[in-house]
């Protein structure tokens, strides 16, 4: 599924551009391209990113 159309960016391909990338704030996305243009897919590219970032919690050791 597409999630930008402006740029033709997929699901999949968005998911892998912020995990390649390590991306956890829109501003490094919007620097992309991604939601720059008609910004209709920047509420679903911020789930995803806030998904990756609780991901990436989830894998950190925590400090006592």
């Amino acid at each position: 599924m597409y999630i930008c159309l402006c740029k033709a960016i997929t699901e999949g391909q968005l998911t892998e551009i912020i995990k390649e990338n390590d991306f956890t704030a829109m501003a490094d996305l919007q620097a992309f391209g991604i939601a720059n243009n008609c910004s209709k897919c920047y509420l679903a590219t911020q789930e995803k990113l806030i998904k990756y970032i609780h991901e990436k919690a989830k894998i950190c050791p925590t400090k006592n």
